[in-house]
């Protein structure tokens, strides 16, 4: 799942394209079975004026020029029912079966279910500059550079002592279970958010096999060699970070998913430095990268839906990996002048400036 703040605003705005599974509407607007590919109509008008998405297991969110808020998809739990009269909305992010937005003033809004606490926001929070909601937890970015958490609450899930100097922060899945923060040198800080803690990129030690957190400092949970990063994201199986120079670095989890990643830098087929190839080429000029939640489908106790999205400076996306069992992670014909994007389970959006995409 994708960070989300302040920056995402001044995005141009534009239209939503969807492809993959529209079972819930989440594709086109209107509900379907099967894939589809469209742009988003709600109550028959394209959605226009968007300048941020984000994509939840079912649901999606979108931003509007105006700072007012639109969803669509499965409202099983409210998590498509926007609050009244909310606006000024600078920064959106759709978690499992929650949604948050964040107002120009540093407030956070948050709507859906509330089965693991994923509504209550901590009181005295702060002013808030960016957000992230994860699979059923959120995390917020405060302007001192420091990190909040609130949601599912299981016995492990605590924050790395001394995180600061945070710029971007990554919440990721109920399966993952490992969020993300950018520093503003460049590194990446991930922890386990359930399970064993370990030092990432370093062999597992005996000393450390103890399931518990608590006490590991942020410093420790720094991944090795990977700097220089700009974004990131968490999906099911995988981590993307891109770099400020353009390139993708892919990781996944170790064999237990409940422990802490451990550097593995992985590509197809495997690159130099782990740096993410398609084709037998390196990958570059990429602006943002999106991960997806699981969609319940493992095979040898793994997502079977593992696949990355990412948009390129020249306005086009690339997609690699699998959806499902059977079909390859694809793109539509056509998609050009793309400023945003985001992916869910089994589906994809991406914001277009073209007035006509698709043609």
């Amino acid at each position: 799942m994708l960070s989300c703040g302040l920056l995402m605003a001044i995005t141009p705005p534009g239209r939503v394209v969807g492809w993959g599974d529209n079972s819930f509407g989440v594709v086109t607007g209107g509900m379907s079975p099967g894939n589809s590919t469209g742009m988003v109509a709600l109550a028959g008008q394209v959605l226009t004026n968007v300048v941020a998405i984000s994509a939840g297991r079912y649901h999606a969110l979108a931003l509007k020029g105006d700072g007012s808020v639109v969803a669509w998809g499965d409202n099983r739990f409210g998590q498509t029912s926007v609050p009244a009269g909310l606006t000024d909305v600078v920064a959106i992010a759709a978690g499992g079966e929650h949604s948050v937005a964040l107002r120009r003033n540093g407030t956070v809004v948050v709507w859906g279910d509330n089965e693991y606490g994923e509504l209550s926001v901590p009181p005295g929070l702060g002013t808030v500059v960016a957000i992230s909601a994860g699979g059923q937890h959120s995390l917020a970015l405060k302007r001192d550079g420091t990190v909040a958490m609130w949601g599912f609450s299981g016995t492990y899930r605590v924050l790395p002592v001394g995180l600061s100097n945070v710029v971007a922060v990554v919440a990721g899945t109920d399966i993952s279970r490992r969020d993300l923060a950018i520093k503003s040198d460049g590194m990446v800080i991930e922890w386990s958010v359930q399970g064993s803690i370990e030092p990432i990129g370093r062999p597992p030690r005996e000393d450390l096999a103890s399931p518990s957190p608590l006490g590991m400092s942020a410093d420790r949970l720094a991944i090795s060699g990977l700097t220089e990063v700009s974004a990131a994201a968490v999906g099911g199986a995988q981590s993307f970070a891109v770099r400020r120079d353009g390139t993708v670095v892919q990781w996944e989890p170790g064999e237990n998913v409940n422990a802490a990643t451990r550097l593995s830098l992985t590509a197809s087929p495997p690159a130099k430095n782990g740096l993410l190839a398609i084709g037998g080429q390196i990958v570059s000029n990429i602006v943002a990268v999106a991960a997806p939640a699981s969609n319940g489908e493992f095979a040898f106790g793994r997502p079977v839906n593992q696949f990355g999205l990412a948009f390129k400076q020249d306005g086009t996306v690339l997609a690699w990996g699998n959806v499902d069992r059977f079909h390859p992670a694809t793109v539509p014909t056509g998609l050009r002048h793309v400023v945003g994007i985001a992916a869910g389970p089994n589906f994809c959006l991406a914001i277009t400036t073209d007035e006509n995409p698709l043609k």
